[in-house]
């Protein structure tokens, strides 16, 4: 019995020895130094701060590690041996321990470092730099010396596309603000900024994905905001004064001072500019026929105008042939007056008056037979006043809780006069006076719970009003369909919004991201519209109607995040209750509509700069009042709207396919899209067309019209060429009914494609170019098997020189709008410019229209019209201009 137990105690001892891992080593040193007391390290490879032992060297340089208890813990199978004495380089070897043999030996020798007399190397920024969610511009690395704002900088920027408005888009996204060093300077006005503020003080352009405008809820909401950071180079004093001034032939002026403030607690950029150039350097859409960022944002509070400005073609820069006088002042501030208190205001005059000549020829056209023509010269002349002002105040009571305060208030005043000649009347004028206000006021209150979840509640409230009078010295009787040219007519407009909205969102957000937002909203509107048309004091039509409409929405999104896959279903219900008072028929329409809102996002990301994405979105859309109200309004001196009202909600369902990769690094992109948008219900127009007027009555159609787009750009930096190559392409079809004349009800479709190619070079000589051609076509086509079409090919070349304190560009453009009958234009554009080394004052000799092209003629068709235009071009000129800084 003892021999048995003697036996098995033996047993149990040789195997606990035999199963004993070793870890054992030798370490010697370069310049055959004593290698005691040298520290050994062992650590976890999955988590490098994580150290499962330590032990130091022996005289002779031995170590030895028991790995009993490592192995025990299952969460460890690679270690990392980190080896360290101090005036040695650090070394480090990597051990697997499930392949390992029962006794292992690694040894080490560690090379000394060598006092050497320091060495200060300058290295180039490099041109983009990521981390997480911000990309960084080095600004130098894309100047080419052509540019003078910001603005100029960022079209040149890999992934950044500016439009002619100068609205921003990163990777295909709106940007919602232009930060100034980390600050929410300008608001929704941020081309306030990029327009105005010299880019020979900017150091790096960052591109931020996923920003909170809220401190609070960073990480807890899912935020896509995408904005921008402007970064100013080191060196800059607190206060900063820019300006320019430049005179040319004909009297040509640009002139501006910008001051740049940036203290620890204030920020201040103001801006005062003149020019007769056609620039437009406010933010706002006063040459354009398009919206604004502003008017994008402050949409829903608003009427719309229904007497709109005939703007011509948007086809050249505004600065080609609008003949401008634009005063332009602003000023934008940031005070943080203490850690609990911070106070922004913004405010903005623009003055502006600018001249036009046009010459107008349409001809009408039904199931391809002409009905009538009409040709027209005109002498427009426009003199907008813009104030606006915005204040917000941010009261932070402690780490947890934050008020927000903000009024915006936006009011001008628009004159807008017409000397025409028509070949249905003689000489007349026309004067429309417009006059409208907007006064949003919010307040916004967030409560941080803990650091997964947060409270939002917000009140809004907002009233717009605005007046239209148009007035023509001839008379126009739409019933009787004459011209009295010793008569006079005049359409006045009023109308008034007010909205009352409250709402409240609970936020959360679990470990692994996964996002939770949860919002109810209670939001009234009551908007009016007074409207009288008078020819000679006997009234011709009037309306007199109040829409009211209460709308309560809870909505449910919930953001998925599979480390590869995100996922995120929402799902609004939506409640109307909607009456629609006409007083002169003394008829009121009322409506009820619930509903459900669904919409899907699916993203997969195949690498980190690749992904491919599923949109899926239903919605159904309430009526509007410029669609209710019943009888004529003269919109000019030949076109007049009505409507059959109708309270059906417009049903749309869109779904949107893509696959996106951006390596901005090495400039590549390649974007790719497929969209499809169908809807119901839709607005439909019935146009009679006679010899002096054309009458257009909208009504609703309940059927569905399908819509299908394709997106395709591919961008590629080559650098055996040293340059970066564009291709664009897109397609758009589009159907829609209408009714022309007598006509049965008409299925129209029509096929838009536009190409682009660009090329961009960056030599290291002085001498580079890039070069831009579009080409533009649109096709449409009717149920009665008529075909109507117009094409527009363009070309921008530029050639740039940059060689120490000189640079130089030359641009030779090329239009051709209608290549069937049109003749083509060209444009001659020069500057040169003088910028001696540490100085800070700079000239350039600008020309512009060398050619001294006088008009520019275009085409545009739709489904039963052709109207050819002739626009008249600022003449050409040379200006000498001096930029300095103090």
């Amino acid at each position: 019995m003892n021999k048995f137990i003697l036996f098995l105690f033996l047993f149990i001892i040789s195997k606990v020895l035999f199963a004993q891992q070793n870890l054992k080593g030798n370490i010697s040193l370069e310049d055959s130094g004593t290698p005691n007391a040298v520290h050994v390290v062992l650590k976890n490879a999955e988590n490098r701060d994580q150290i499962l032992s330590f032990t130091q060297t022996n005289a002779e340089g031995k170590y030895q590690f028991d790995l009993s208890k490592i192995l025990s813990n299952k969460q460890v199978s690679i270690i990392i041996i980190e080896v360290y004495k101090v005036n040695y380089i650090k070394q480090e070897k990597e051990l697997n321990l499930k392949d390992t043999e029962q006794h292992i030996q690694v040894d080490f020798h560690l090379a000394s470092l060598i006092q050497l007399e320091p060495i200060i190397i300058t290295a180039d920024k490099k041109p983009v730099r990521v981390k997480n969610d911000t990309v960084s511009y080095n600004a130098e690395s894309y100047k080419d010396g052509t540019e003078r704002v910001v603005e100029d900088l960022l079209r040149k920027l890999p992934g950044i596309d500016v439009d002619e408005q100068g609205r921003i888009k990163y990777k295909g996204k709106h940007i919602e603000r232009v930060l100034l060093q980390g600050d929410d300077l300008f608001n929704y006005n941020y081309t306030i900024g990029t327009k105005n503020i010299s880019v020979d003080i900017i150091d790096e352009v960052e591109a931020i994905e996923n920003w909170s405008e809220n401190p609070l809820l960073k990480k807890i909401e899912n935020s896509k905001s995408v904005v921008l950071n402007l970064k100013l180079k080191k060196g800059l004093s607190d206060v900063s004064l820019f300006g320019y001034g430049g005179y040319g032939i004909k009297d040509r002026v640009d002139s501006g001072l910008n001051l740049l403030s940036v203290a620890q607690k204030n920020k201040n950029f103001s801006t005062l500019s003149y020019n007769n150039l056609g620039e437009n350097r406010s933010p706002y859409a006063i040459y354009e026929s398009g919206f604004s960022e502003q008017d994008y944002l402050f949409y829903k509070f608003r009427s719309d105008l229904l007497i709109h400005e005939m703007m011509g073609s948007n086809q050249l820069s505004t600065e080609r042939n609008n003949s401008n006088q634009q005063w332009f002042a602003s000023m934008n501030h940031i005070a943080n007056v203490s850690k609990k208190f911070a106070l922004r205001f913004n405010l903005n005059y623009v003055d502006d008056f600018y001249r036009k000549m046009d010459r107008d020829n349409t001809d009408y056209f039904l199931d391809g037979q002409p009905i009538q023509n009409n040709f027209e010269e005109s002498i427009s002349q426009k003199k907008p006043q813009i104030y606006q002002g915005d204040v917000l105040a941010k009261i932070k009571f402690n780490d947890r809780s934050l008020t927000e305060i903000s009024t915006n208030f936006n009011a001008s005043e628009s004159v807008f006069s017409n000397q025409t000649l028509s070949n249905r009347s003689s000489s007349f004028n026309s004067i429309l006076e417009s006059k409208p206000e907007l006064w949003v006021n919010e307040l916004k209150h967030t409560y941080k719970m803990n650091d997964t979840n947060a409270l939002q509640f917000s009140a809004i409230y907002a009233k717009h009003e605005a007046t239209q009078n148009n007035s023509i010295d001839i008379g126009l009787d739409i019933h009787s369909d004459e011209i009295f040219e010793n008569g006079y007519t005049l359409q006045e407009i009023a109308q008034q919004k007010e909205t009352f909205q409250f709402s409240s969102k609970f936020l959360s957000s679990d470990k692994n991201e996964n996002k939770l937002e949860i919002e109810g909203v209670f939001n009234f509107n009551k908007e009016s519209l007074h409207s009288n048309l008078l020819t000679d004091n006997s009234l011709i039509s009037k309306n007199d109607m109040i829409l009211k409409m209460m709308e309560f929405t809870l909505s449910v999104k919930k953001a998925y995040d599979f480390k590869r896959w995100k996922l995120i279903p929402a799902l609004q219900a939506k409640n109307f209750m909607i009456e629609n008072e006409d007083f002169l028929l003394n008829k009121t329409l009322d409506k009820n509509q619930f509903f459900l809102a669904p919409s899907l996002s699916l993203h997969y990301q195949l690498a980190s700069r690749l992904k491919v994405f599923l949109n899926l979105n239903y919605n159904e859309v309430a009526p509007e009042s410029r669609n209710l109200f019943n009888d004529w309004i003269m919109q000019s001196h030949r076109y007049f709207k009505q409507n059959q009202p109708n309270l059906a909600f417009r049903k749309t369902l869109m779904t949107t396919l893509g696959y996106t990769y951006y390596n901005l690094r090495k400039q590549e992109k390649f974007v790719v899209g497929l969209a499809r948008y169908s809807n119901a219900n839709n607005p439909s127009t019935q146009s009679y067309i006679s010899e002096n007027f054309v009458l257009n009555e909208q009504f609703n159609l309940s059927a569905k019209n399908k819509n299908y787009s394709a997106h395709v750009e591919l961008e590629k930096y080559l650098h055996i060429f040293r340059s970066t190559f564009k291709l664009s392409g897109n397609y758009l079809f589009s159907e829609y009914n209408n009714v022309v004349n007598n006509s049965q009800l008409r299925l129209n479709q029509s096929n838009q494609w536009k190409a682009e190619l660009g090329l961009k070079t960056a030599f290291n000589f002085p001498f580079n170019f890039s070069n831009n051609l579009k080409w533009n076509q649109i096709n449409f086509s009717s149920s009665q098997d008529f075909t109507n079409s117009n094409s527009l090919i363009s070309n921008n070349f530029k050639l740039i020189f940059k060689k120490d304190i000189w640079s130089a560009n030359l641009g030779f453009d090329y239009y051709h709008n209608d290549i069937r009958s049109k003749q083509p234009i060209y444009f001659l554009d020069s500057e040169v410019k003088f910028r001696p080394k540490q100085k800070s004052w700079s000239f350039a000799l600008i020309s512009k229209n060398l050619l001294n092209m006088k008009y520019y003629e275009s085409t545009n068709v739709t489904d039963y019209y052709i109207h050819q235009m002739r626009q008249s071009l600022n003449p050409r000129y040379i200006l000498l201009k001096m930029d300095f800084r103090l």
